[in-house]
């Protein structure tokens, strides 16, 4: 019988070896699938966020445009408001009411002044001055619950209406002087008058 081989050094380092090869493939190839699953979640984060982007631009193009139509239908608006207030149309409803209950409106026909109602027996009176309708709205009481509505309305319409008063005031003035002037004329067209007749 022969005696057994003994094992070199040799066979036990080439046995080493590959159960260290076999365990640094085994490394290997978990390090690469923990790459390829880091890179499958890198490239599925980005996919989110070119989706979540693209979801934002969406959204701001349509605000954009919501904007731009809400823009063109104020100026539509605007545009109406204007023909309606050369049209002379009258106004059939107060703009609000104060805490006395005296009706506060605005007739399209005269822009430049703002018509109070009495509450209680019906008599007129106007506002005709923007310097008026600033302490009119000084007076109202924010807390009231008419008064509130009504200083929302004048808020909305105070720059055309002080706009409208000051255009009045000067159409005013200039009549007055061209009535002043024309009774000067007249005066003295009286005065050089010869009757050829006499």
């Amino acid at each position: 019988v022969l005696p057994p081989t003994p094992v070199t050094d040799e066979r036990a380092d080439a046995g080493r070896r590959t159960g260290r090869q076999a365990v640094l493939a085994l490394q290997t190839a978990e390090r690469q699938k923990q790459e390829e699953e880091v890179r499958r979640v890198r490239l599925q984060q980005r996919e989110e966020e070119r989706a979540k982007a693209a979801h934002r631009q969406k959204v701001a193009e349509e605000k954009k445009r919501r904007r731009l139509e809400n823009e063109e239908h104020m100026e539509k608006i605007a545009a109406l408001e204007l023909k309606i207030m050369r049209a002379n149309c009258l106004r059939r409803e107060a703009i609000g009411m104060d805490r006395d209950g005296r009706s506060y409106w605005l007739f399209t026909g005269d822009p430049g002044m703002l018509f109070v109602q009495g509450a209680n027996d019906g008599s007129w009176g106007y506002y005709g001055l923007p310097e008026e309708i600033e302490q009119l709205c000084s007076w109202l009481n924010v807390k009231g619950i008419q008064e509130n509505s009504l200083l929302i309305a004048l808020d909305s319409i105070q720059p055309t209406l002080a706009l409208a008063m000051k255009k009045r005031q000067l159409e005013l003035r200039r009549l007055e002087e061209s009535r002043h002037s024309s009774r000067i004329k007249s005066r003295d067209k009286e005065a050089i008058y010869v009757n050829k007749y006499a």
